[in-house]
């Protein structure tokens, strides 16, 4: 979860390259969940919105118990 100094330009390359590809794919993918149901946005396009969001707060729940527990809180450090 935490790379090494000479690898952090790598690190943030391939971060953004991830979240370019979910920027162009999402409004591809709400654009066929909208024409499978009669383009119509309410529920199905919502409750992808709803999924989506409930799966980042798992993540994000995730990340937080896998650095107190196996990183000693190397991602939540205050570093002064």
């Amino acid at each position: 979860l935490v790379v090494p100094g000479r690898l952090v330009g790598l690190a943030y390359g391939v971060a953004f390259s991830i979240q370019n590809a979910g920027l162009a794919s999402f409004p591809l993918i709400i654009a066929a969940i909208y024409a499978d149901n009669n383009d119509k946005y309410i529920p199905s396009v919502e409750v992808f919105f709803v999924i989506v969001a409930l799966v980042g707060v798992l993540v994000g729940i995730y990340l937080n118990f896998y650095d107190y527990y196996y990183i000693d809180s190397v991602l939540n450090r205050v570093h002064l």
